[in-house]
């Protein structure tokens, strides 16, 4: 599985504070799940969130994030890689730097070399 810049906690991600509100106006979150607030379906939302769904037989997880990411904090990508973690499945996480969600960066071929190369190992062994 490749987690490119993704959410793992919708109630983490839909959770926003008054500033964050203004810079992010949209809120996919609870468009998603057909409410006005996360906050109101927060049992819900977390049945829907990767966290809750962690087990040690999950397919091998690599998951990447850019250290900018306004739009979906890398802190997602890394509690994501940690549950997996704990679990004992096999994960790897990603941080690149200088770039935010749906950088260019991410489709340079320095940056898409990586997650072939483990695709193919993943899937060739």
């Amino acid at each position: 599985m490749v987690h490119w810049f993704g959410q793992s906690d919708l109630v983490v991600a839909g959770s926003r504070n008054d500033v964050e509100a203004r810079l992010l106006p949209f809120r996919f979150e609870a468009d998603l799940l057909g409410v006005r607030d996360v906050g109101e379906v927060a049992d819900h939302a977390a049945d829907f969130s990767l966290l809750t769904r962690v087990i040690p037989q999950a397919p091998p997880f690599l998951i990447a994030h850019r250290d900018r990411d306004h739009i979906v904090a890398p802190s997602e990508g890394a509690a994501l890689h940690d549950a997996l973690s704990r679990a004992g499945a096999d994960t790897r996480f990603m941080l690149l730097g200088g770039a935010g969600h749906e950088g260019a960066e991410f489709d340079r071929p320095d940056t898409l070399a990586m997650p072939a190369a483990w695709l193919r190992a993943k899937l060739l062994t």
